[in-house]
């Protein structure tokens, strides 16, 4: 019986909440990476996907929500 624990990446990368999205998107194409978690003060807050950067920089009024 597989877990999370043995299938999950040892040391994921992660951004903190002031990265700027260009710096974001870097690391997505740099690492062939599709989301990255979001953390706070250590804690995680949410995740960003490429589909995220993309709809914001298609559609600037969805950064408004």
């Amino acid at each position: 019986a597989l877990t999370a624990q043995d299938i999950m990446s040892a040391n994921p990368i992660a951004v903190d909440v002031e990265t700027p999205i260009d710096d974001v998107k870097i690391l997505l194409m740099e690492y062939h990476i599709l989301r990255v978690p979001v953390v706070e003060n250590g804690k995680l807050v949410g995740i960003i996907s490429r589909r995220d950067i993309i709809r914001a920089m298609l559609q600037p009024e969805f950064l408004l929500f």
